[in-house]
């Protein structure tokens, strides 16, 4: 099909052959290119009749409708459930899965941050740099989830010499090969998101929840004393985290 031979009909059953985005992006650009030589053949005092004339006819023809799928930016505790029974067969996906949604970090985060961060195992807490800010912060986690930080601990070291220039974009590259099955796009920014907005229906306070994700937050005064800021962020994600009677058991 060239430029110059394309009739309504052609196009018509060029678009009916191939995907819907794909057959608009043709038309469009069609369309558009007919208008350019209009105007151009116009402004040098040039025959552009049968230009016209093609274009009119081209811009009758109806553009494929398009199926627009909803991409959930957040997710319920309950489909964080249904996710993970998904991935229930691939202990890396599942055990990743589990700490972004728990911990709302971001790839690089999960891999080179957490890899160079101090860990206390015993105490059950970690100061990480954030990726953007380069600031630390503190991260507590849950007894339930040992062993699920102490593996993804040593999988982000292999990660990191497995994928050493893409180490960030792993959790990403091996989600999207799974939208069909999981039947939903997920991120790692779908953790974050699911964990912000999970976290502020329980009524946890902004700035902890920005705290916790990296985000520049201003910190009231008695919190700046270590041994409270760690007893409240303990309380937050150990008792109060959306996740609690869900990924992790009560009590």
């Amino acid at each position: 099909m060239t430029i110059d031979g394309v009739t309504p009909s052609v196009l018509e059953e060029y678009m009916s052959l191939v995907a819907p985005r794909s057959a608009n992006v043709t038309y469009y650009a069609l369309r558009s290119y007919y208008k350019w030589r209009v105007r151009k053949l116009a402004e040098n005092n040039m025959d552009y009749k049968d230009d016209e004339r093609r274009l009119v006819l081209i811009s009758g023809v109806k553009p494929r409708k398009v199926t627009m799928k909803i991409e959930i930016s957040a997710l319920t505790p309950e489909q964080v459930i249904e996710l993970l029974s998904k991935l229930k067969d691939d202990v890396d996906l599942y055990t990743a899965t589990v700490l972004f949604f728990y911990f709302g970090w971001r790839p690089v985060e999960s891999t080179e941050m957490f890899v160079k961060a101090r860990i206390d195992w015993d105490n059950r807490y970690m100061i990480l740099k954030t990726a953007k800010a380069g600031h630390e912060r503190i991260l507590v986690w849950h007894p339930y989830l040992d062993e699920y930080v102490m593996y993804w601990y040593l999988k982000a070291k292999e990660i990191m010499k497995e994928w050493p220039s893409k180490y960030a974009k792993w959790y990403t590259v091996k989600m999207h090969r799974l939208r069909k099955k999981i039947g939903m796009k997920v991120t790692a920014k779908t953790g974050r998101k699911t964990f912000e907005t999970q976290m502020r229906s329980k009524g946890i306070d902004q700035w902890i929840i920005n705290f916790i994700l990296g985000h520049t937050t201003n910190i009231p005064d008695v919190y700046t004393d270590w041994t409270k800021l760690i007893g409240l962020l303990r309380d937050v994600m150990c008792r109060r985290h959306y996740l609690v009677g869900y990924v992790i058991p009560e009590g």
